[in-house]
């Protein structure tokens, strides 16, 4: 099994993040089956999709980061 962490390339911040922990990954057998790149994802601003040793994908997980007042933000305009 392989991941694939696409994230969103207008989260700069959250890139240079998980790079910087990546990097500090000495263990190759984990950091050989990660593949992290950056995509403008329309809903999202992270996916991991699991893959098979195939390269299929088997499930996506989308996260949405957001800060207590964008929930709030969120709540009041009643969206998503």
């Amino acid at each position: 099994m392989k991941l694939q962490i696409a994230i969103d390339s207008r989260e700069r911040s959250l890139i240079d993040c998980i790079n910087s922990k990546l990097a500090l990954c000495t263990n190759a057998n984990v950091a050989g089956k990660i593949d992290i790149n950056t995509e403008q994802l329309e809903l999202g601003d992270v996916h991991i999709r699991i893959m098979d040793i195939e390269g299929n994908v088997i499930r996506t997980l989308v996260y949405e980061r957001k800060t207590l007042l964008d929930i709030i933000s969120s709540i009041y305009l009643e969206r998503d």
